[in-house]
């Protein structure tokens, strides 16, 4: 059964993150993974004794924040591939213009 002190935990962790913002990297997503687990190990929030509506709102409005920051990075994160992509198609265009060898020895005159 879940308890009242592990519903307050996941609100902090929600709180958290949404301080923490759309950092776009690494420890943003493992914060994120985090707060997905445990939400996941609330179960049902009806089983848990002297949850208020006022809490259960709490939750809803920092849970909605933490979605459209996750759908930020989501956008950040392709706009980032596609950058890459595109500076990869450069680089692979400007090493097709030289020669596939290269020779260092001089030609012989006459």
């Amino acid at each position: 059964m879940v308890s009242r002190k592990d519903f307050h935990k996941v609100v902090d962790l929600a709180r958290e993150l949404v301080s923490r913002e759309a950092s776009h990297g690494e420890s943003f997503i493992s914060a994120l993974e985090a707060y997905s687990r445990a939400m996941g190990s609330l179960g049902d929030l009806s089983e848990i004794p002297d949850l208020g509506r006022e809490d259960l709102e709490t939750l809803e409005d920092l849970n909605q924040k933490i979605l459209s920051l996750a759908q930020q990075e989501k956008v950040a994160t392709s706009d980032d591939l596609k950058k890459l992509a595109q500076k990869g198609k450069g680089i692979r265009k400007y090493i097709d213009r030289f020669p596939s060898r290269m020779s260092i020895r001089r030609t012989k005159k006459g």
